[in-house]
């Protein structure tokens, strides 16, 4: 959303804000793994979205959220570089639910903002 601003888009204009809606749900989509990752060591009074509902749920819900910005991202239209971050972080959350391991977590799942970054800069 700042960037569109920046460049002179209004900041209602519908498309910049499905856009920026897409683009939060992929980041919770993203973030909530972390979140069961970590539900093991994070203090009980910061109510993390596993806390509150569990892991299993938890994952379900990153998966929504990821579901929910790919759809926003079919409307925006446009958006070859979020739907390539989607599809590749789809299948780490599903992985991610049996699978502990930090590489899934450092390499696979901060990977998927890369690649939103790489597929624009090198096929814009």
């Amino acid at each position: 959303w700042i960037p569109g601003v920046l460049s002179g888009v209004d900041a209602w204009d519908a498309h910049l804000v499905i856009r920026a809606l897409g683009q939060a749900f992929l980041i919770a989509g993203l973030t909530i793994p972390f979140d069961v990752r970590d539900l093991k060591i994070d203090p009980a009074a910061m109510k993390t979205v596993p806390q509150r509902i569990g892991k299993s749920k938890a994952s379900v819900v990153a998966l929504v959220f990821l579901c929910f910005g790919a759809v926003l991202f079919l409307i925006a239209g446009n958006s070859t570089a979020p739907l390539v971050a989607l599809a590749c972080a789809v299948p780490c959350v599903i992985y991610g639910r049996s699978m502990r391991e930090e590489w899934l977590y450092s390499l696979l799942l901060d990977g998927c903002l890369i690649v939103q970054g790489l597929v624009i800069y090198f096929f814009s």
